[in-house]
Order: C-alpha cells, then structure tokens, then sequence
C-alpha cells in the first residue's frame, strides 16, 4: 500500500480501522459476498467498495488485488480514476 493509504488508515479510530482490515481481508480472498463492489464507468478494470462512507478503489490482478485508494466519500473521491 502507499504512503497515502497508511496514512488514510492511520488516521481512522479503531472500530473503521477494524472494518477497513476486514474488508481489505475479504478482498484479498475473493470473498465478495455481501460486499457493495461495482465496476467504475469508463474504466477497464477498475472498481470500487463501498462501505458507508468509505471507499476503496481497487483493481483485481491474475494473481492478488492492486490497491489504488481508500478515502471517504466526496465530490472528488472518483475524479483521479
């Protein structure tokens, strides 16, 4: 993860860091049910989790899941992607 994320992370009280691992986990083992994930428009590959008001973007690779962004919602969150 980037220097970007962990910082996100870091600055998250305990019972979102907790979520954030949790679902970053599920993730990891392509346990997709019960996840809000849709694909981004106009993108190839990319997509996104949304859980309240967190957002991770992701994109899922032959072999793992490449990371790209975790943040909160906002008039900006999908603008770089």
């Amino acid at each position: 993860m980037t220097s970007k994320i962990e910082k996100f992370i870091a600055r998250l009280d305990k019972k979102e860091r907790l979520l954030v691992k949790s679902l970053l986990e599920k993730l990891i083992i392509r346990d997709l049910v019960g996840l809000d994930i849709k694909k981004l428009l106009g993108q190839q590959e990319l997509y996104r989790l949304k859980k309240g008001s967190l957002r991770i973007i992701f994109q899922f690779t032959p072999k793992d899941i490449k990371i790209f962004d975790i943040a909160r919602r906002s008039e900006d969150t999908y603008r770089n992607y």
